[in-house]
């Protein structure tokens, strides 16, 4: 008799274990499910983002930023380049008046996301046969604070806070 209650006390034991440690695991997982990934910032001051929204993001090469009577613009989401601090972006602003020599402009910013500071440091002007209609190179730009609602503030917010 004595052997049974031994072997019924340790399975018994044995079966309080296993709930505790099941009880455990439990909350060790609810405990991780509830937790929220805090936002880093890459050196540029942009949000890195996870896997999942980088991959969505480089879905589209040339994403829209913004729009004005003349043009649509596009920002590049592949060839961001951060640097030093700065964000160096490409732009495409494509003509809406499809009568014009002009097809598109791709201009080359860099952003100063810490700052919301922006400046132009490339422009080249498109025919609609692919050519290159003019070419500028600006090596000392100014840095400029965007106006609020022009395309200077669309590129800042486009580049800096993922404006999609």
């Amino acid at each position: 008799m004595r052997k049974t209650i031994f072997i019924v006390s340790l399975v018994l034991l044995a079966a309080v274990a296993t709930a505790n440690l099941f009880a455990q695991s439990s909350k060790r997982k609810a405990r991780t499910k509830t937790t929220t990934r805090q936002a880093s910032l890459s050196p540029c001051g942009v949000t890195v983002p996870t896997f999942a929204e980088f991959v969505e993001e480089t879905k589209l090469e040339w994403r829209k930023a913004g729009e004005t009577e003349d043009a649509i613009l596009y920002r590049n989401t592949v060839k961001s380049v951060c640097d030093k601090g700065i964000l160096k972006v490409w732009f495409k602003a494509v003509e809406k008046n499809t009568e014009k020599p002009l097809s598109y402009t791709m201009r080359r910013y860099e952003v100063n996301c810490r700052s919301n500071q922006f400046r132009t440091t490339s422009i080249v002007q498109y025919r609609k046969n692919g050519a290159v209609l003019d070419s500028v190179d600006l090596k000392r730009a100014d840095w400029d604070d965007p106006v609020p609602d022009s395309m200077g503030e669309s590129i800042v917010e486009a580049v800096c806070h993922k404006t999609l």
